[in-house]
């Protein structure tokens, strides 16, 4: 049973493994198969693949489109569907981020944050990592936007950091520990960069970010 704003539908449940090569589909429609169902709904078409694939495409249709004046508040399915994708972009930029990272602040003691937002700088999704960083990075990230947002390109890359002058103190007695760098490397010659710093990347760049090491506590 399918159920949309019209009420409730009778909806056909096909097997995708008896689905013919270019067998037409029509909504509403459920494909099933051992590890999955595909939902086809009203506003979509859809077709089996040679390969076994279901192929939707959406339908132009005047009175299928979200603009025709009705309730534009998405329902709670929606919300949690684009709410989870969101925050599959901010946890997958921690993953890459880990397994990309020499730092033993960022490959161990996780201490990074990732987060997605509008372009207006508006937080949309963060992922759980250290939260303390959010609170600064919305700001910052609106602050960009503001001073250079018509200047930035698709390749932009903007630097906000910390401790690459002086480095972290140590407490009672302990040694300084080591400022942080930040360096470009183009085409095999190596550029020292400023801890805020904004750059235009190109083909073969390699962006070194090397975080800052804790001060000492305590005398050894």
């Amino acid at each position: 049973m399918y159920i949309s704003k019209g009420g409730a539908e009778k909806t056909t449940l096909l097997r995708r493994s008896e689905l013919a090569s270019g067998e037409k589909i029509t909504a509403p429609a459920l494909v099933m198969d051992d590890h999955c169902a595909i939902l086809v709904e009203r506003g979509f078409t859809a077709h089996a693949g040679a390969d076994g694939s279901v192929v939707m495409k959406t339908v132009e249709d005047a009175n299928l489109r979200m603009d025709d004046g009705g309730d534009k508040r998405a329902d709670p399915v929606t919300l949690e569907v684009f709410n989870h994708a969101f925050m599959s972009v901010a946890e997958q930029m921690g993953e890459t981020l880990v397994k990309t990272a020499h730092s033993v602040n960022m490959k161990e003691r996780l201490d990074f944050s990732c987060a997605v937002f509008d372009p207006a700088g508006n937080l949309i999704a963060n992922a759980p990592h250290i939260p303390l960083h959010l609170g600064a990075m919305g700001e910052s990230v609106k602050a960009l936007i503001r001073e250079a947002g018509a200047k930035l390109a698709p390749c932009d890359v903007s630097i906000l950091s910390e401790r690459r002058v002086y480095a972290p103190f140590g407490v009672s007695g302990g040694e300084n520990g080591a400022p942080g760098v930040n360096t470009l490397i183009r085409d095999g010659r190596e550029r020292v960069l400023s801890g805020k710093e904004r750059l235009a990347l190109r083909p073969g760049d390699v962006l070194r970010i090397e975080t800052p090491g804790g001060g000492g506590f305590g005398e050894a």
